[in-house]
């Protein structure tokens, strides 16, 4: 499985409609011009595999009787048959390729449907012949997947996320069973499903009073609820394993109650299981009790296991005027909505610090906050929980503003090592290090850890305040290059030199130079190391004309579109004065110290005979080896 190539903005218009670019394999003996060869299915790679083809299905002819063609006077009685049924819309065209995949795979799944469940159904609409059905149903391109209920809920199913017929099929049983949970048994019921599922979304049904204003409120919120629960139900990829269950405001007390008992017992106990109980869903169900301020018994809490709960914003009710009377009343219709509840909980079911995967990576990007993404080298786990605890502070003091998430990186992780591919790092397979991305503006800014400077609170702090913190310092405006001031002629004197987005290009587009730019953030205390090497070595090339060493502050600073794609920084990189189309970038794997600058502004300088004598120096040790 592969990580999506983004599109350089959020917002363009054609992100939706190009989709993304999907690694595939080729033959190094292709012809770049040539028409591509076909490949063969054993020259795939398995992962390959599953993303091009967009599904799996029996090599053999298969039967159109299986699935039936419904038009708009069958499809009607054809959904009554069962309680769910799975409609393919679709064009008899032979730009449609996916419809005819999908018509393969639905037969294949028809076939078994009919022979195992009676429950399910599956059937395809001509889109182009039925024009009203598809004006109803709202289809606007093909091919598209539409679940019907026997309750008359409609649910259309992600087509291009269907990859093979068994996994259709385990979603379709999967929509016969009920989308949330009913705990009624008492407290000791209750308990045992918080105890077990690491995440819940909890809903408390207030005690009934009928007839009442709160009673209709309470109608409404439950059956938002309900509605949100079908709604994640009905998700081809889930991204967690979120538990819906709704229960009585009864159920609740009781449980509070047993758990205060449990309390008072173990204060002067010294009980093993107390950790663990600390970190349970019930524990946070204690502290949301204790902390709320609600007037109603209308309750709805994201639960995550190790973490406090969240508790949905109760709509606020709107006032309006009687027409018989002259006076202002409460709204009886409450604005609880299904739409706005799951999108609530499609928020809230992350933790402030979790795992990133392929399936939930879209889910974080479309939330387009930064990411800082912890890489925990996957031959070394004795640290990686030391580690994490160390980020989790930062991640929930910053959980609006940033999106936190870690990965386990080892070179039999494809998934991973794809990851650091898109983020373009250097991973040498026994360091962890964090990478620190903003997709509005392309920054990767790479925290480096290692045994004498590992990753610690302060450095991840220091880093996440200082970007957090950069539009203070610096104005900003979506018309302008965010920049810091020009420094003045005077006050930048060297040996290296300031240099700020707005006279970026200038400098290193000087035609007499051969220009050396570093890419910085002084938030990162590893700043203050790798200032000293890259200050040493622009000392020793100080009185040399033809060369010029700046250094830029990446937070602070946009590069200008023109500027050559950086990639992450911390970085480094020469413009010869004979080739500024071609920057050099430094390799710093082993080690930013001054002698390996010196010897790598020598081999590339435009004119090595300028250099002093020290960094000949280096270039002759260099050729002696």
């Amino acid at each position: 499985m592969y990580w999506p190539r983004l599109l350089r903005d959020p917002k363009d218009p054609l992100r939706s409609k190009v989709g993304v670019d999907w690694k595939r394999w080729k033959d190094e003996d292709e012809d770049e011009n040539g028409p591509p060869r076909p490949l063969l299915d054993s020259e795939w790679l398995d992962d390959d595999l599953t993303v091009t083809k967009v599904a799996s299905f029996p090599e053999e002819e298969y039967d159109d009787s299986l699935v039936p063609l419904l038009d708009a006077g069958t499809l009607a009685p054809y959904l009554e048959r069962a309680n769910l049924t799975l409609v393919l819309c679709f064009e008899r065209a032979e730009r449609c390729k996916g419809c005819r995949q999908l018509a393969k795979l639905l037969a294949h799944v028809a076939s078994q449907v009919n022979e195992e469940n009676k429950q399910l159904s599956v059937g395809r609409v001509d889109g182009i012949a039925s024009f009203e059905v598809m004006k109803r149903l709202h289809v606007t391109s093909f091919p598209q997947l539409k679940l019907f209920f026997r309750d008359g809920d409609v649910v259309t199913v992600d087509a291009p996320s269907v990859r093979s017929s068994r996994q259709l099929q385990h979603y379709l049983v999967e929509q016969l069973q009920p989308a949330w949970l009913d705990v009624d048994g008492g407290a000791e019921a209750l308990e045992d499903v918080l105890t077990r599922m690491e995440r819940v979304a909890l809903f408390v049904v207030p005690e009934d009073s009928e007839g009442s204003d709160e009673a209709r409120r309470a109608k409404a919120a439950e059956r938002a609820f309900e509605g949100a629960a079908k709604k994640f139900r009905a998700m081809l990829v889930k991204h967690t394993s979120m538990v819906f269950v709704k229960t009585t405001e009864a159920t609740v007390l009781a449980l509070l109650k047993e758990e205060e008992k449990k309390k008072k017992s173990n204060n002067n106990s010294s009980n093993s299981n107390l950790d663990d109980e600390a970190n349970s869903n019930v524990s946070g169900l204690v502290s949301s009790s204790s902390s709320s301020s609600s007037s109603t018994g209308i309750t709805l809490l994201a639960l995550k296991a190790g973490e406090e709960p969240l508790r949905y914003p109760e709509p606020l009710r709107r006032h309006h005027k009687n027409k018989n009377k002259n006076k202002k009343t409460l709204s009886s219709s409450s604005s609880w909505k299904a739409k706005a509840v799951f999108h609530w909980l499609r928020k809230a079911q992350f933790k402030v610090l979790e795992q990133v995967t392929p399936n939930n990576f879209p889910e974080f990007r479309r939330k387009g906050n930064p990411m800082l993404y912890i890489l925990l080298a996957g031959n070394d786990t004795s640290h990686h929980e030391e580690i994490l605890d160390v980020v989790r502070p930062v991640a929930k003091a910053n959980a609006k503003r940033l999106t936190f998430v870690y990965t386990h990186v080892s070179s039999n992780n494809t998934a991973a090592m794809d990851l650091l591919s898109h983020l373009r790092c250097d991973f040498d397979g026994e360091t962890t290090f964090a990478v620190l991305e903003d997709f509005r503006e392309e920054y990767r800014y790479c925290i480096e850890a290692s045994s004498d400077r590992p990753l610690t609170f302060g450095r991840i702090e220091r880093l996440v305040e200082g970007f957090v913190g950069r539009d203070k310092t610096v104005l900003g405006s979506p018309d302008k290059l965010r920049s810091e001031p020009v420094p003045s002629r005077e006050s930048n004197v060297g040996p290296v030199y300031d240099v700020v987005g707005e006279n970026l290009m200038e400098v290193v587009l000087d035609p007499t130079k051969d220009v050396v730019i570093h890419f910085y953030s002084p938030m990162d205390d590893k700043w203050d190391y790798d200032e000293t090497e890259l200050k040493n070595a622009a000392e020793v090339l100080e009185g040399t004309e033809s060369v010029l060493i700046g250094k830029i502050d990446g937070f602070k600073n946009e590069k200008p579109r023109e500027f050559p794609d950086i990639g992450y920084f911390p970085c480094t990189y020469l413009f010869p004065s004979s080739n500024k189309m071609m920057p050099i970038e430094f390799n710093k794997t082993q080690g930013f110290l001054k002698d390996r600058l010196l010897e790598w502004i020598g081999d590339h300088a435009s004119k090595p005979e300028d250099l002093p004598e020290e960094a000949r120096k280096e270039l002759e040790a260099k050729d002696e080896l």
